[in-house]
């Protein structure tokens, strides 16, 4: 007799809606990880940049996550619980595991509506079975608010395994590259601020960035750059074009003023392109300095642009860092990662 898969119940405020929306992969991925094992059915929210419109999204989430909710899981899955598990208020069933998965703009209480939303459902979130954190240093900050539940690190999926046999480029020009959203929390900013004073002393460099982001915010930038033909901006990547882009750069340029991961990092590296980094705690995870990048003091332009100076000039430095960058976050292969989860997932539902 062949033992059906347990059923489970995914809910998530954000999902990427075409391969040109970058935002929120990671669940998508996570996703088609648990059908390995699992028979899933997922509710998710639409997106818009319209708060109205959002607002009513968010309605019609609401409305359709607890009708999910009434009906027969063993296990409920939910990313972004601060802002996906409001149906929990008005559900309580004993027969079913619940596992939260929190990600880095979760526990932002700078954001008032995450803060109220968090404590309206707080004790809801404390009956939970299983936390799942992006990273150790993120793991320190869940455990101050659930000291007593059970805590568990999966880094956002993991890097799709084909990254790792992408492949690398040694004739690299002196092409420098940003991946990631245009925000000042991302630091793009700081970045450009850097690269124009570093540009007086090397002439031969290039800055491409993609990315998506506010209007406002992208026609600040593209104000900025308007007068400097060797800083372009192309828009947002789909994630299959990932591996031939970081491949083409000399190096990434992480300069995240916050995270709880940053999973672009671990994608560069796992192409064998070193990043240069902001050191925040989640990314000093993985990004080793003086190993397989550099690391520069977070928010600040001046230490940034010499940390890019150095890694343009020194060719010895580079190579041996382009050497030590994909086995160094082997660990962070979507497979592994993936099956780890999955591995305790079921675990979790095999304990009574």
């Amino acid at each position: 007799m062949i033992k059906s898969k347990p059923k489970v119940l995914v809910l998530t405020n954000l999902y990427p809606k075409s391969d040109l929306d970058y935002k929120g992969i990671f669940v998508k991925k996570n996703y088609n990880g648990l059908k390995k094992n699992f028979d899933t059915y997922i509710v998710f929210c639409n997106s818009s940049s319209n708060k109205l419109n959002r607002f009513f999204f968010y309605l019609i989430f609401f409305f359709k996550s607890t009708v999910a909710l009434f009906r027969n899981h063993d296990l409920i899955y939910i990313h972004f619980p601060t802002r996906s598990a409001l149906a929990l208020i008005f559900f309580s069933n004993k027969k079913a595991k619940l596992a939260i998965n929190f990600h880095g703009s979760d526990l932002n209480f700078k954001n008032y509506l995450n803060k109220f939303f968090f404590f309206l459902i707080r004790k809801k979130l404390s009956l939970s079975d299983l936390i799942i954190s992006p990273s150790d240093d993120y793991k320190k900050k869940i455990n101050k608010l659930f000291p007593k539940q059970k805590i568990i690190v999966s880094p956002s999926s993991g890097v799709q395994d084909s990254f790792y046999l992408s492949p690398s480029n040694n004739n690299k020009p002196n092409d420098i590259t940003y991946i990631s959203t245009i925000s000042e929390e991302k630091g793009i900013f700081d970045l450009i601020e850097a690269f124009l004073d570093l540009n007086k002393d090397l002439d031969y460099i290039k800055l491409n960035i993609y990315g998506s982001g506010k209007k406002e915010l992208l026609s600040k930038l593209k104000k900025i750059i308007k007068d400097h033909n060797n800083i372009n901006f192309y828009g947002p990547l789909t994630h299959n074009e990932l591996p031939e882009v970081l491949n083409r750069h000399k190096f990434l340029v992480f300069p995240s003023r916050t995270e709880s991961l940053g999973l672009i990092g671990i994608e560069a590296l796992a192409c064998g392109t070193p990043v240069v980094g902001s050191n925040l705690p989640a990314i000093k995870t993985y990004l080793k300095h003086d190993y397989n990048g550099l690391l520069f003091e977070c928010g600040n332009p001046n230490d940034l642009k010499a940390k890019m100076h150095k890694l343009l000039q020194d060719n010895k430095k580079y190579r041996k860092l382009c050497n030590n960058t994909r086995q160094s976050v082997s660990s962070f292969k979507q497979s592994i990662v993936i099956n780890n989860l999955n591995v305790n997932l079921l675990k979790l539902l095999d304990d009574e």
